[in-house]
C-alpha cells in the first residue's frame, strides 16, 4: 500500500507540473519579435509592429544595439479601433508618464496599463537623444512570463 502511495503521489506530481508549465508559458504573447529600425528626435515613431496583448503583465524589451548612444526613450503604446494611446507606466510607481529610458544590452519590463484600458494590442515606440537619428535593433514581446529591470525615466 505504501509503494502505490508514492507511486500515486509521483503520478499526480508530474500532471501538475506538466499542466502548470503549460497553463503558465502559454497563458501570454511572450514570443519574442526582432525589431530593426531608426529612431529620430523630432518625436516618437513607432519601431514595432502591432501585436495581441492578452494580460497585464509588463511589456519585454532588450535593446542589443544602438548606432550613436547608450539609451533610448520608449513608450508602450495600446492600440483601440485602430488608434493608438502612449499608456506607458513607470516601473517603480505605476503612475502613468510619457516615456521610460532604456539602456543597450539590458532586459527590461516596460510596464503599461494597455490592457486595463480595453486594448487588445500594443506595440512599442521610439526617440532618440540629442538630434540625429539612431539605429535600433533588439528584440521585444507585448507580454511578459519573467522578471526583469523595471524600466523608469
Amino acid at each position: 500500500m505504501n509503494i502505490k502511495k508514492k507511486m500515486m503521489s509521483c503520478v499526480v506530481m508530474i500532471v501538475m507540473v506538466v499542466f502548470g508549465i503549460t497553463g503558465f508559458v502559454f497563458a501570454a504573447n511572450s514570443n519574442n519579435r526582432n525589431l530593426s529600425f531608426t529612431a529620430y528626435s523630432a518625436g516618437f515613431s513607432s519601431g514595432t509592429s502591432r501585436a495581441d496583448k492578452e494580460d497585464t503583465s509588463p511589456l519585454y524589451l532588450l535593446v542589443k544595439s544602438l548606432s550613436k548612444n547608450d539609451s533610448i526613450n520608449v513608450r508602450a503604446m495600446g492600440i483601440k479601433h485602430d488608434k493608438s494611446t502612449n499608456y506607458t507606466e513607470n516601473g517603480l510607481t505605476g503612475v502613468l508618464t510619457d516615456h521610460v529610458v532604456c539602456i543597450k544590452g539590458k532586459e527590461y519590463s516596460i510596464h503599461s496599463q494597455i490592457k486595463e484600458h480595453g486594448c487588445d494590442e500594443a506595440l512599442l515606440s521610439f526617440r532618440s537623444f540629442g538630434t540625429y537619428s539612431e539605429k535600433v535593433s533588439g528584440v521585444w514581446s507585448p507580454d511578459s512570463v519573467g522578471r526583469y529591470t523595471h524600466a523608469t525615466k
